[in-house]
């Protein structure tokens, strides 16, 4: 378990660290199926940090795997937000406006 000033929210028994909300506003921003470099490179974060933050996203179903639309994407991990990643988001932004 993380020392508490690392987590930012607890969702459903999940917990988020600020990358892992990085890695998910990537996703949601984008609109399509992401790889890890492409997550790494927008959210600005190491490989690494994108691993373990998708490994925690996909655990608490805010994340899912993203079916390829060509051969080519099979040997790429893709990852796409998942309804209810999508609404969380959706939710946490609304309350950061509230929030300002």
């Amino acid at each position: 378990m993380r020392p508490l000033s690392q987590i930012i929210a607890i969702i459903d028994g999940t917990e988020l660290a600020p990358g892992d909300l990085r890695v998910l506003a990537v996703l949601v921003e984008a609109g399509r199926p992401l790889g890890s470099a492409d997550m790494a490179a927008n959210a600005r974060l190491t490989a690494q940090n994108v691993s373990r933050a998708v490994k925690r996203l996909h655990a608490g179903g805010l994340v899912e795997h993203a079916v390829p639309d060509n051969e080519a994407d099979w040997r790429i991990n893709l990852y796409v937000p998942t309804t209810h990643g999508r609404g969380l988001y959706r939710r946490l932004m609304r309350g950061m406006g509230e929030a300002a």
